[in-house]
């Protein structure tokens, strides 16, 4: 055993806030502001719908990813939480619009779409902020967890997927946080954190349907770990408020689709999923996220010793995998590495603070650097090139298609257009190149309502640098606005590890 099982001591939130705020502003630097795919544009389209019609049904020329209800509208087969966690956000664009007046193109689309995407931005740094809790609970450690949480955030497929406008990151975040909520509840004997943890599994429930599964296990596990004090209430508070999310998919359902359990989406099975997310070249979990592998590890030495972490995360994690290995897509179609996988990352990153504690031998510990660093390596592709643009303009097969061959793999086709677009890029900013201006492409990334990155898709997937190309900003004020947010990124990250935060932080204690 580790020394504990639990610490039950106040998490340090100041720390906590400080790496949301640092992870954010790298995935602001970063962010494209760009829906990209199909899927991606109809829920934007299904957020626009809630809030300026008042229904959730979208528009007959979405009708690509949707299907005809019994009603005759078009509605989509996607959960609605990330349409209802895109709201705040598509607000927050119409007040930008409202108060600046700013405009790209002949529409307001281009900034709520962007502003839209930032949700992801958001989401994925509040799952950089549970890694830290989780870690901090696990370990004690604040730096050790600060670790954990930065390799989650540069070491992991959440960067490429913070900026993805489909439904990963806030499936990830409502993940993370309703495992958090239901674990620090029955370790520490309180029934609230149980309730909001259940919300916010009954919320990703409701934005992917197969999460229900995480949410069984959590209210077996909890039934099992809970306190004989606390576990009536507990498991009580659990199934009624995943219950109540159960009650109202089934009432949407019937009112889309005419049946309880009719969601309009009718996923096949398939045989080679397990191979796919373990070995392909194409969705590898060990390939586009090394560092799980260090993760799962140690997952395996905590089960060993009976923590209760691995008790509850090691199910979750096992029942989610075969779910998806099973499907005929396990790829997730158009995505960079295994985008079904991306939700289960933080709880196989957060074990990683514990690596300094087992006292592996020296060869061991550098094998774990060059892993870390590797990981970070295999994010970049995906990070500045647009996966679907380059699925388009690359004349290679589909990796759907040849999923098991190098030629196919995005990282490959990813590497291969970042080599060619960062030395072109780099030239148009010194003014050596003129840019060669907006122009289409085909194909879907063309299709989905005049995405930048179909229009731009000889540009890094940079919002500052669609900007330069549309002749917004000029080259110093786009490097200006990517380095002050890089700076803003690496100053709060220097402020937490050495316990130096700004005094505004100092109100919440460790």
């Amino acid at each position: 055993m580790l020394g504990y099982d639990f610490c039950a001591r106040p998490p340090a939130r100041r720390s906590a806030a400080l790496v949301f705020l640092a992870v954010l502003s790298l995935y602001a630097a970063t962010a494209g502001g760009s829906l990209a795919t199909q899927d991606a544009s109809a829920v934007y389209a299904q957020t626009r719908s809630l809030v300026e019609r008042g229904t959730a049904d979208v528009p007959p020329e979405i009708s690509g990813p949707a299907w005809r209800g019994v009603d005759g509208r078009y509605h989509l087969p996607f959960g609605i939480g990330q349409a209802l966690y895109n709201i705040p956000f598509y607000l927050a664009g119409k007040l930008a619009i409202r108060l600046t007046g700013v405009r790209i193109g002949n529409s307001d689309d281009t900034v709520l779409k962007a502003s839209v995407l930032l949700g992801n931005a958001v989401a994925g740094a509040l799952c950089a902020s549970l890694v830290f809790m989780f870690s901090w609970r696990l370990t004690g450690r604040e730096r050790h967890s600060v670790a954990a949480a930065v390799l989650y955030a540069v070491g992991s497929l959440a960067w490429t997927y913070s900026k993805f406008g489909f439904n990963a990151m806030p499936t990830a975040v409502m993940l993370a946080g309703g495992m958090y909520g239901v674990w620090s509840g029955v370790k520490l004997e309180r029934v609230a954190p149980v309730a909001w943890g259940g919300a916010a599994l009954a919320f990703a429930f409701l934005t992917r349907h197969e999460m229900l599964l995480a949410g069984i296990v959590c209210v077996l596990w909890t039934a099992s770990a809970a306190r004989p004090q606390c576990r009536r209430r507990q498991v009580g508070c659990l199934i009624g408020v995943l219950g109540l999310a159960v009650l109202g998919w089934v009432w949407y359902n019937t009112v889309r689709f005419g049946g309880p359990l009719e969601t309009g989406h009718h996923p096949g099975l398939g045989g080679v999923g397990l191979l796919g997310l373990t070995l392909s070249p194409a969705a590898s979990v060990f390939l586009y996220a090394p560092l799980a592998g260090v993760g799962l590890i140690v997952l395996m030495r905590l089960w060993r010793d009976g923590h209760s972490y691995a008790r509850l995360a090691g199910p979750v994690l096992a029942v989610l995998f075969m779910f998806y290995a099973l499907l005929e897509d396990w790829m997730g179609t158009r995505s960079y590495g295994p985008r079904y996988l991306v939700p289960l990352l933080a709880l196989v990153y957060a074990p990683l603070a514990i690596v300094p504690a087992l006292g592996w031998r020296t060869w061991a510990t550098r094998l774990v650097f060059a892993v870390a660093v590797l990981s970070v390596v295999v994010q970049v592709p995906g990070v500045l090139v647009n996966f679907a643009t380059v699925g388009e303009t690359d004349g290679l097969p589909s990796p759907n298609r040849e999923p098991f061959a190098w030629r196919s793999s995005p990282l490959v086709r990813n590497s291969a257009a970042l080599m060619t677009a960062v030395p072109a890029n780099a030239r148009d900013l010194a003014g050596t190149d003129r840019p060669p201006g907006s122009r289409p492409v085909p194909g879907e990334a063309a299709a989905t309502a005049g995405e930048l990155s179909g229009r731009l898709a000889f540009s890094l997937d940079l919002w500052w640098l669609y900007l330069f190309h549309l002749g917004r900003l000029t080259a110093p004020t786009a490097l200006g606005f990517a380095a002050g947010l890089l700076l803003s990124a690496g100053l709060l990250l220097w402020a937490v590890l050495r316990g130096r935060a700004p005094a505004l932080w100092h109100t919440g204690g460790a």
